[in-house]
């Protein structure tokens, strides 16, 4: 045997061994257990909680200074998507809000918003230059379609204080005096 030749599947009347056949057909079987159980996993949905730690702790002190509020108080949500709250005609200003999320929104009792909280926390602006320039981006069109829409939106840093959170929902949410017409004497 000089050279290489590979052994013949065949046997001597051109049929295939059935062992041949049962290997394929196990071959065959197992690619598509595979397969089934990758979609399985990759379509496998788990519970996760709406917010991390620091948001929980936040949504605590939200609550606790609404709750020094002056009656009606407003409603606190969390997560809530842009597109939910906001209506525009153009459904290409439309997608753009739609996909991001406040971190909390306060509605009055109709559910009509009153401020967006937007919280920049450690992990809020990423590690690199680009992250930075892409969350600062998602903020800046978050801020002006909600300007547009005449709602406050309010940004906390990560080292706010209860009080300093009390005094600025306060002032968010205290109504703006009518202006009076002066007398005319």
């Amino acid at each position: 045997m000089d050279g290489f030749e590979p052994a013949s599947v065949l046997l001597s009347d051109g049929q295939i061994p059935t062992g041949i056949w049962l290997a394929l057909a196990l071959l065959v079987a197992l690619v598509l257990v595979l397969a089934v159980l990758r979609i399985r996993f990759e379509t496998s949905y788990t519970a996760r909680p709406v917010l991390n730690r620091t948001e929980q702790r936040l949504f605590r002190s939200l609550s606790r200074a609404i709750s020094s509020l002056p009656e009606p108080r407003p409603r606190l949500l969390c997560q809530v998507s842009y597109g939910e709250f906001l209506a525009v005609r153009s459904q290409k200003a439309f997608w753009r809000i739609n996909a991001k999320r406040a971190d909390f929104l306060l509605v009055d009792a109709d559910f009509r918003p009153l401020l967006v909280i937007e919280y920049q926390g450690r992990g809020h602006y990423g590690r690199t230059r680009r992250d930075r320039r892409d969350a600062l981006g998602r903020d800046a069109i978050k801020r002006r379609a909600c300007a547009s829409a005449g709602i406050p939106w309010m940004e906390l840093p990560t080292d706010y204080s209860a009080q300093s959170l009390r005094e600025t929902l306060h002032a968010a949410l205290a109504p703006i005096p009518e202006l009076k017409e002066p007398a005319h004497g």
